[in-house]
């Protein structure tokens, strides 16, 4: 996209873009809903067979671990438990105030506030006069498109790293990657301010603003979703997310609305600095507070929540 907004006229990319969401229809057509939704419909049969490709079994292959079948049956059990569950009663204050949800929508409102106020959001939408206030040579369209592609980059490095790295130590890695690109940015700001000749390290604003791009593609901007989503109880799933949803949505307004006023009052340095504290806050908040959920079943999770 960002490609296309510098080299073709604005009149035209609608046109080019139009065919990304049609080959995506057609490909998600492919992919099968989740086990745990044939679950819910009764459909037995094609449960196992969602579960064998999400897990990376031939859908006609009769052979499987002892972990597979584990796993299917404490799905069986996890739906049969929701069922009964669901059959009793509608979502009432005690399912909200158990501790479970009261843990998990509190982790889920502290990862929305690590994924906008690192700043990664804010930045994205003030890329052109960042890159003029740090005195790079890079054209807005230029500074675009490689914030963009590291950004691209980043996200398809995540997708093959959060099931083999796990959640947790993801985002303690993107978090603490953010703090170091940001503290240096600070850090050559600082000194541009100051009046030192800083022309030989022009190059360090575009380097700093693509590895804090790219490091928060791989954990700190897509997993705190995943993360909420595998750590609220399935009852009050729908309506813990969407809450938390909507509380990001707020966080990123303010962080948005008031990056211009910040970066008045403190600088381009000051500025980076807040934010580069506020990824070390994060970072710290997953350590010792958020959970590890990779390859955990709803009783594990819900057992560690309690």
């Amino acid at each position: 996209m960002y490609i296309l907004g510098a080299s073709v006229p604005y009149n035209i990319v609608p046109y080019v873009l139009i065919v990304l969401p049609v080959v995506f229809l057609l490909g998600f057509t492919t992919i099968p809903d989740t086990p745990f939704h044939f679950m819910r419909q009764n459909k037995y049969q094609r449960s196992e067979s969602s579960l064998k490709f999400y897990r990376g079994y031939p859908s006609d292959t009769k052979h499987v671990s002892v972990e597979f079948q584990q796993e299917l049956l404490r799905l069986k059990d996890s739906y049969g438990n929701e069922k009964q569950i669901a059959q009793k009663s509608q979502i009432t204050w005690n399912d909200l105030s158990t501790p479970h949800a009261r843990k998990a929508f509190l982790i889920g409102i502290s990862l929305m506030a690590f994924n906008q106020f690192c700043g990664c959001f804010a930045m994205l939408n003030y890329t052109a006069s960042i890159f003029a206030e740090s005195g790079s040579t890079l054209s807005a369209n230029m500074s675009a498109i490689v914030t963009g592609s590291m950004q691209m980059v980043g996200s398809y490095c995540s997708t093959l790293l959060v099931d083999r790295v796990g959640r947790k130590l993801l985002l303690i890695f993107s978090g603490t990657g953010m703090a170091i690109g940001l503290s240096i940015f600070s850090g050559y700001s600082y000194a541009k301010t100051l009046g030192h000749d800083v022309d030989s390290f022009s190059w360090l604003p575009l380097v700093c603003f693509s590895f804090v791009i790219f490091i928060a593609s791989i954990g700190v901007l897509p997993l705190p979703f995943l993360v909420l989503a595998e750590l609220v109880p399935q009852k009050i799933k729908e309506l813990i997310f969407s809450s938390c949803m909507s509380i990001s949505w707020l966080f990123a307004f303010i962080a948005v609305k008031y990056f211009s006023t910040l970066f008045d009052l403190l600088g381009m340095h000051g500025t980076m600095l807040v934010f580069a504290v506020c990824s070390t806050s994060g970072v710290l908040f997953v350590a010792f507070v958020v959970p590890e959920t990779k390859g955990k079943s709803f009783e594990a999770i819900a057992k560690m929540m309690g």
